[in-house]
């Protein structure tokens, strides 16, 4: 069974797992943990191994998703798909350039459908089992 962290300040977001948590064992993941900032996703990190991470990028003024990834350093080739505010929003733009140095599973514009990120987290857990070269 595959393990995945969520990492979200985002009440709807944070909605949208806990629905997948109700069928997610049939499709072969878990929802191992939810954090909420770094220490939480840490100690998550360590507990359960996850084979994917789901980050919010826009989790704080002063400290993003991006960077929580980075702090992290990508701990036991976990892959990362993330959450993104609107396009429209000029901050994306300059939070998505940050990711030239990560390699990413997916991006997701939120808000995001309850079908596509169901989608998107077994995209990701399928290629999670192959190396990336």
């Amino acid at each position: 069974m595959q393990n995945v962290l969520i990492i979200s300040c985002d009440n709807y977001t944070r909605g949208s797992i806990n629905m997948i948590e109700t069928f997610s064992t049939e499709l072969g993941f878990q929802v191992a943990g939810s954090a909420t900032d770094y220490d939480e996703a840490m100690r998550l990190i360590k507990t359960y191994n996850p084979d994917l991470i789901v980050c919010d990028v826009g989790l704080y003024e002063d400290f993003d998703g991006i960077d929580l990834i980075k702090r992290i350093g990508r701990k036991k080739s976990a892959k990362v798909l993330f959450l993104g505010d609107s396009a429209d929003d000029p901050k994306i733009l300059k939070k998505m350039s940050k990711l030239k140095n990560i390699i990413l599973e997916g991006f997701l514009l939120k808000p995001v459908s309850l079908e596509q990120l169901k989608i998107s987290l077994i995209n990701s857990l399928q290629l999670a089992n192959h190396p990336v070269f």
